[in-house]
């Protein structure tokens, strides 16, 4: 009886014993759970932290300092001079430079537009306005256009510019073949051209048209001198020597090679 009543007491001893140590185990667990969670925290705030100072470092080092470039002063273009060298490489070379008389395809209208200014030109904008022609209207009731020219225009010859000189030219190249094809259509028969004043001619069109100075700003309105085109006529040759009146006067000229 009392064998039994000792190991039951030992029993009870043990097993209480038991049970304090399993709950002072948890409650160290419990301590040192707390004291890691404290302990993470803290330094994930201070990597934060270090983080976010970084970030403000690294955005202060690149940010980009911007300065206004210092405003250019744009050169003057020269004022334009009489004279000076203009070299031109064309694909081929005309027949001739005389504008009643030669067909002007590409190349000799590149060659002669510096020798002949045109009686009409075009803007900027494409609008036409008189250039050696000082005005042009056209005849009320009818289907003609009277065009003025500029007084004081000059050939490289020194004999001034006249409605004489305008008349001699397009009857010039009225009477020419070629030329003719592209004038011809538009005029009557007769009376198609009339002398109004020294510098004025009308010219009578077969239909009314809006627009016949542009007619004017190309190989048509090129006038030579009255006098030229009379000499040209009775030698050929001289179709390769023009007079003009543009910016640049022919020297000498060498077909298929070089004209100066």
């Amino acid at each position: 009886m009392t064998t039994r009543s000792s190991r039951t007491m030992l029993a009870k001893l043990l097993a209480a014993l038991l049970a304090f140590t399993m709950i002072a185990a948890a409650c160290g667990s419990d301590d040192d759970g707390d004291a890691g969670t404290d302990a993470s925290g803290s330094d994930s705030a201070a990597a934060d932290d270090s983080a976010e100072a970084d970030a403000d470092a690294e955005g202060e080092a690149v940010a980009p300092t911007i300065t206004e470039p210092e405003a250019e002063e744009e050169e003057a273009p020269p004022d334009p001079v009489v004279g000076g060298v203009l070299r031109v490489a064309t694909e081929a070379d005309g027949d001739g430079l005389n504008p009643v008389a030669n067909n002007f395809a590409v190349s000799a209208y590149l060659m002669g537009v510096p020798m002949f200014d045109p009686l009409f030109a075009y803007d900027a904008e494409g609008k036409w306005l008189p250039y050696l022609a000082e005005s042009a209207s056209p005849v009320e009731g009818t289907n003609s256009w009277q065009v003025t020219l500029r007084q004081g225009v000059t050939y490289h010859d020194g004999s001034e510019m006249t409605a004489d000189d305008m008349i001699a030219a397009f009857e010039a190249q009225l009477a020419d073949p070629i030329i003719s094809l592209a004038v011809a259509p538009s005029f009557p028969a007769e009376n198609r051209v009339e002398k109004i004043d020294d510098y004025t001619v009308q010219y009578n069109l077969l239909r009314l048209s809006a627009h016949f100075p542009t007619n004017l700003t190309s190989q048509l309105g090129m006038i030579p001198s009255a006098s030229y085109i009379a000499a040209a006529a009775e030698d050929p040759t001289m179709d390769q020597m023009p007079v003009g009146q543009g910016p640049f006067k022919i020297v000498s000229r060498t077909q298929d090679d070089k004209t100066v």
